[in-house]
């Protein structure tokens, strides 16, 4: 099963989407709770179009993880917005979106120059919701000044 994981990212990372496919999901057969190859088809899916799925691969992960793996379950949430947003399930995809900034993840650890928001030395910070903890009307994140409406 680690060979054909192996196998379908290095498809995937030639653009073979359909053959990364096929190897991801043979290796889900071979090992049905291997998350690895779930996360490589999740992602699979989304580089061929199909959000549905790929945001049900991500959930089936999020279900799979243990509970210790809080950074992993962000890093998963963060993939699964863009597919929830495609979607137009907003306030899914807007919740998820919103572990992407969080520490844990990654990616956000890569940005540079490193920022955190709403500290004394930063006046804004990015706020997805909106009053009452609506979602905004918008199909982008507003940004709000000063502190917590």
């Amino acid at each position: 099963s680690l060979a054909l994981n192996n196998l379908g990212s290095a498809c995937s990372d030639m653009a073979m989407f359909k053959e990364a496919r096929h190897a991801s999901e043979t290796a889900g057969r071979l090992e049905p709770n291997q998350v690895d190859a779930l996360i490589n088809l999740a992602a699979v899916e989304a580089r061929l179009g199909d959000s549905k799925a790929s945001a049900e691969m991500y959930e089936r992960v999020l279900r799979l993880l243990p509970k210790e793996a809080e950074q992993r379950a962000e890093a998963v949430k963060f993939y699964a917005a863009f597919e929830y947003l495609k979607q137009g399930v907003l306030e899914k995809g807007w919740d998820y979106y919103d572990g992407g900034f969080s520490p844990l993840v990654p990616a956000n650890g890569a940005r540079t120059p490193r920022r955190t928001f709403g500290g004394r030395h930063c006046p804004w910070r990015p706020r997805l919701r909106g009053h009452a903890g609506r979602i905004c009307g918008s199909h982008r994140p507003s940004l709000a000044h000063g502190g917590d409406d």
